[in-house]
């Protein structure tokens, strides 16, 4: 279906509130990446060394030793993927139909890197020191992934409906701009 097959619609608040928490969400993180991965990388020039100790890394799931060995490396491509997202909101929030795209493909994204990350939440490394039952903590880790399938499919689902990308049509009609 092409931008001519589609009716005008009216704003949603759905896409308005999904833009502005973006945008500012996106810009409030890689400002916050972006100042932990310099101090990280301040305090392991002063410490001439590795930040972690052995014993630290052993107390540490094993999938993020990996992650601290490389911190620099992740810390750029989350600030990227942070800018990606304020990007995108900037797009929804103007009803730009790029921003609508971006922003289904990141939610996409996200459903797969949970997916992926799901198999940690079984992890048994450092449970043990856990204040609460370590099965308690697991189960709501699970439920929490559960909750982000459902609200970022349901999300590209919205996005993909006939009203929403109505909403991205452009140019705008006069008659809605009065």
């Amino acid at each position: 279906m092409n931008n001519s097959d589609l009716q005008y619609y009216p704003r949603t608040t759905l896409v308005s509130v999904l833009g502005w928490v973006s945008l500012a969400g996106g810009v409030l993180l890689a400002l916050m990446i972006t100042m932990i991965t310099t101090v990280l990388i301040y305090v392991e020039r002063m410490d001439e060394g590795d930040l972690w100790s052995a014993e630290e890394l052993a107390l540490m799931p094993a999938g993020t030793h990996h992650i601290f060995d490389h911190f620099t490396l992740f810390g750029s491509l989350l600030v990227a993927a942070c800018v990606l997202t304020a990007v995108a909101g900037f797009g929804v929030v103007r009803r730009r139909d790029w921003g609508r795209k971006i922003m289904i493909f990141l939610l996409a994204a996200s459903i797969v890197l949970v997916f992926a990350a799901i198999p940690t939440s079984f992890m048994d490394q450092g449970s043990e020191d856990l204040p609460i039952n370590p099965i308690i903590f697991k189960i709501f880790g699970v439920i929490e992934a559960v909750m982000a399938l459902a609200l970022h499919g349901w999300l590209i689902w919205k996005l993909r409906t006939p009203p929403i990308r109505g909403e991205f049509v452009e140019p705008c009609p006069e008659s809605l701009i009065r």
